[in-house]
């Protein structure tokens, strides 16, 4: 058996390593948020014949929308494209100039407006806090025949935390390296 108790100072060092090298990755290229939280457009767009995703990222960028992130979604000749809200008229010229590029379809087109996304961010950031409260009451309700119950909850919800900080560290890392 492997002694992990014992080679506790060693986990708690990787998960400073993590949360720091993830910290900074964060900071420098700021967090991986989707549209749901950011306010865009999110289109699929499949074509019949192959395109590039080089000749796709090309084609927003003279568009005036270098922003744009390009992603193949594992179909053949299909693309996830996220960028700054679209408005019609900019929605008709990139549909005009894709269908350009060799007979494109959307098969879906998401847009969330930028105060769709704050209300979201607010609302989420809000539940978050209340979950964690309902935690640490559960949990204190729940040991409360043992000293100290609080201290239980409260070490849950600094468990919840340390788990959230190094998913969020190793997706702000996955993503600067591979677009994720």
């Amino acid at each position: 058996m492997f002694d992990f108790t014992g080679k506790r100072l060693w986990f708690f060092l990787l998960s400073i390593a993590i949360i720091v090298v993830g910290g900074i990755f964060l900071v420098a290229a700021g967090p991986p948020l989707g549209i749901d939280f950011t306010g865009g457009t999110m289109m699929t767009v499949k074509f019949e014949e192959p395109i590039s995703q080089n000749a796709l990222e090309s084609t927003f960028a003279d568009l005036g929308h270098d922003e744009a992130i390009v992603q193949g979604t594992g179909e053949e000749n299909t693309f996830l494209i996220r960028t700054k809200e679209l408005g019609d008229e900019e929605q008709s010229k990139v549909t005009e100039e894709l269908e350009r590029m060799g007979k494109a379809s959307i098969s879906e087109l998401d847009k969330v407006s930028d105060p769709v996304a704050k209300e979201k961010v607010r609302g989420a950031a809000i539940a978050v806090a209340v979950a964690a409260i309902g935690i640490l009451l559960y949990i204190s309700y729940a040991f409360r025949k043992l000293p100290n119950p609080f201290r239980y909850g409260t070490c849950a919800i600094i468990a919840l935390v340390h788990d959230v900080l190094i998913a969020v560290a190793v997706f702000a890392i996955v993503g600067q390296y591979f677009n994720l």
